[in-house]
């Protein structure tokens, strides 16, 4: 049935919204408290974010959503928490960008380590805009971004938990021409020695 089938995704896309703002509020209160801990574990980054893509795609599927990669990468670090950064990348550039518009999330290697990006082609930051993207609590104001909800909490959870992991998050963006947040992080060159 078509009506229920629409009213079950709007339930799923809600229920999982909801549940990301929770997880950022949680992670907030733990920064706050000096309590956030990092569960470093081995992982390859190519199935991390295939299952990220294909979650968005199940409930997301107005956007073009494309991987792109170069191989076969293991990352030592806190897999759910890098994967919090990429949901929070992934939802700015679905939220931003026009339906239809493409989304190519990867990772190029780089010597010893990975450049991990999302890069949209939507509305785009201004330069003055781009030097507080990742302070709590801001939001860029514009006529083409009034009618977008969220609490300007998202890109600050996403440097904070790199800073954690001696990572910086950075923003390539024109108006009108889109963005590429990216962050770099080492590979895990020595995961079969033990």
């Amino acid at each position: 049935d078509a009506f229920f089938t629409q009213a079950l995704t709007k339930t799923e896309k809600q229920a999982k919204s909801m549940k990301r703002m929770i997880e950022d509020f949680l992670i907030i209160s733990r920064l706050e408290e000096a309590k956030l801990q990092l569960n470093p574990e081995t992982f390859e980054l190519h199935l991390l974010l295939q299952e990220l893509i294909q979650d968005f795609q199940l409930i997301h599927g107005h956007h073009d959503l494309h991987f792109s990669h170069d191989g076969q990468v293991y990352l030592h670090a806190d897999r759910s928490k890098i994967a919090h950064v990429m949901v929070n990348l992934i939802g700015n550039a679905i939220k931003y960008g026009p339906k239809k518009s493409k989304i190519t999330i990867g990772y190029r290697t780089q010597g010893s380590e990975v450049k991990i990006y999302v890069e949209d082609k939507g509305i785009g930051i201004s330069e003055a805009d781009q030097k507080h993207l990742f302070e709590r609590f801001y939001r860029v104001q514009t006529e083409k971004t009034k009618h977008i909800t969220g609490f300007g909490i998202g890109l600050y959870l996403a440097s904070e938990i790199l800073r954690y992991h001696n990572s910086d998050i950075c923003v390539q963006s024109s108006i009108g021409k889109g963005s590429t947040f990216y962050f770099m992080l080492p590979i895990d060159e020595h995961r079969d020695e033990g």
